[in-house]
């Protein structure tokens, strides 16, 4: 789904969760991002966001780098309007305050998308990231760290190999 696309509704989204799981190996380990309650304006199954919150965590440690270039194509939609990024940039200004909030809008002006990306990394979605994890997912204390190479196809395979390759996963 596109970010400007509307969302399905409630129904049509849990019917694709039940239609994906119901194909998976019960044998086999499922592999699932930590995800909040809430996905836009749509709830997980509650029975199914506390399975993913009991199960076992990895912490994928991509470097800086790759992170950053992961985010900056991700994003690229707020990249090609950023009136729109400025906008919501605004809506953590409460959080921020004035002066981080400003120096962010000013790497935008400069497109300096990879020191915004960083800054935004650093100073308002990791340490909110953070938080949420140890709050809801009882496994992240442990969570074994599994290095990322990059950002392409064959480092996200190594990565799940990695993964599969894990004792215990």
């Amino acid at each position: 789904m596109q970010p400007d696309e509307p969302q399905p509704t409630q129904k049509s989204f849990e019917t694709s969760i039940w239609t994906a799981l119901s194909g998976f190996d019960p044998d086999r380990p499922v592999y699932v991002e930590s995800e909040s309650k809430k996905v836009g304006n749509l709830r997980v199954p509650e029975p199914l966001i506390v399975h993913m919150r009991q199960g076992r965590c990895f912490r994928l440690e991509p470097p800086p780098d790759a992170r950053v270039a992961l985010l900056v194509e991700d994003y690229a939609h707020l990249i090609a309007d950023p009136p729109r990024l400025v906008q919501k940039l605004e809506c953590l200004k409460d959080l921020h305050g004035a002066e981080r909030i400003e120096r962010w809008k000013s790497q935008v002006a400069r497109a300096d998308w990879n020191g915004l990306v960083l800054d935004l990394l650093e100073n308002h979605y990791d340490p909110a990231y953070r938080r949420s994890m140890f709050r809801n997912y009882r496994g992240v204390g442990d969570a074994a760290p599994v290095h990322i190479a990059g950002i392409s196809r064959e480092a996200f395979l190594e990565t799940a190999r990695t993964l599969l390759r894990t004792p215990g996963a």
